[in-house]
């Protein structure tokens, strides 16, 4: 096996490879995957017959029949998906579980392999964003008894630079509350934080609220879409920009911002990332559509053609030359679509200009009947009169021309134990 290093500098050149010689590439993981998986795991032991060729090649022009593989299958076929033979290479091994944003969480086995490529991925990303190495970052992670807030979490950056070059990660708990975070980043002047797009984006309102004056050069946002709105309060905050990331504990690194281009690039040395229709086929550019992963590197056990909830916007080329495929923007969560009596069904974001027309700094929007939706939000003053009519007539040019709307005025809105907030919620059961 490579070393992180040989990762790193391999995607250091990828990202400029042709379309043709990634394809090339991606197809040799597949094919090693497609076969490690059949002949190990017993809940591929059939499902992938029909693109084998008689031969024993890959038929690709029949990917997309290979059925897509749901979270209720890995939550019930767990012990069925995992390898009997994983490679020894890849390893060692870790069960980790998702963080059920979607209201399934699940386990899966992941590699080091994964993980390796992952992080060779995000040292990729934070180049692309000029991110110093050098400087400190305080960053979040799940709850650890053994360390308390600001806790030297030892060196960032790739581990081959010099000391001096690798500045110190402190510790802060994904429930640490959000002015607590602001006095940590003062007490170690921090350059950047590592947080939920949403924590982030509180943590920043908050140092709005009390005046807390506090210079950040960047946010690194993962675990939920990144709006206008939250690099709007980023920036005012804190003059920072935000970094967006999107990954997931069965994915690992899926994609990050382009630094010229308006969309994400997918991280396609190591994880092929389809976006597609209700069918399983692609969507065109422009396009949402379910996010279904297949890693290359998930051989302890196999995620092939993965849905795993999220629904993104296909993207087309880059005009950054990169031919890494692109995504335009993660639009949220699949349960989280909002349906009409006729049929329609869709997943959108208010745009930034509707939270101050009902003076709001956090918006939830919640359907709780067939055209009706509360509007659960916590109050700012955006120091401009509040209009609920505007706020309708912006409501149904989005969604439904003949949505109801309640406003519902809350101190603050739930989040899940790994900080995420689901800006859209469907609180009713369709006939």
């Amino acid at each position: 096996m490579q070393t992180i290093r040989q990762y790193y500098e391999m995607l250091d050149d990828s990202q400029w490879w042709p379309a043709e010689r990634l394809v090339a590439w991606q197809r040799q993981h597949l094919q090693l995957l497609l076969n490690h998986a059949r002949g190990s795991s017993p809940f591929y032991r059939f499902r992938l017959n029909r693109v084998f060729r008689p031969d024993g090649g890959i038929d690709w022009d029949r990917w997309h029949d290979i059925p897509i593989l749901t979270r209720a299958d890995v939550a019930e076929q767990f012990q069925n998906l995992l390898s009997r033979s994983p490679i020894a290479g890849h390893g060692p091994f870790q069960d980790i579980e998702s963080s059920g944003s979607t209201g399934h969480p699940v386990t899966v086995r992941t590699t080091r392999w994964l993980m390796d490529m992952g992080l060779a991925s995000n040292w990729r990303a934070q180049k692309w964003a000029g991110l110093d190495w050098s400087r400190p970052m305080l960053a979040t992670f799940g709850e650890n008894a053994r360390r308390r807030e600001g806790d030297d979490m030892g060196s960032w950056g790739p581990p081959w630079l010099a000391g001096a070059r690798r500045g110190r990660m402190l510790y802060c708990h994904y429930g640490t509350p959000h002015g607590r975070r602001l006095e940590l980043m003062r007490e170690h002047r921090v350059a950047y934080h590592a947080s939920s797009a949403f924590s982030g984006g509180m943590t920043a309102e908050r140092a709005l609220e009390t005046r807390f004056a506090l210079r950040l050069d960047a946010l690194l946002a993962r675990g939920g879409a990144v709006t206008d709105r939250l690099r709007s309060v980023v920036q005012e905050a804190f003059g920072a920009k935000v970094v967006e990331f999107y990954s997931s504990k069965e994915g690992g690194a899926m994609a990050q911002r382009c630094p010229v281009g308006p969309g994400l690039h997918v991280n396609a040395e190591s994880v092929l990332l389809e976006v597609v229709d209700d069918k399983g086929r692609p969507v065109p550019p422009g396009q949402p559509g379910r996010a279904v992963i297949t890693p290359f590197g998930s051989t302890a056990m196999p995620l092939i053609r993965y849905d795993q909830g999220d629904i993104v916007v296909a993207g087309g080329a880059c005009s950054c030359g990169r031919c890494l495929p692109t995504i335009e923007a993660i639009s949220g969560r699949e349960r989280a679509a909002f349906s009409h009596p006729d049929g329609r069904k869709l997943l959108r974001d208010l745009p930034f200009e509707a939270y101050k027309l009902i003076g709001a700094s956090l918006v939830q929007v919640a359907q709780v009947g067939p055209i009706d939706f509360e509007i659960r939000y916590t109050p700012r003053n955006w120091g401009s009169r509040r209009d609920e009519g505007a706020f309708l007539e912006v409501f149904r040019a989005l969604y439904f021309e003949d949505s109801q709307l309640r406003f519902v005025e809350m101190a603050e809105l739930p989040v899940s134990a790994a900080g995420k907030f689901m800006s859209n919620v469907v609180d009713w059961m369709a006939p």
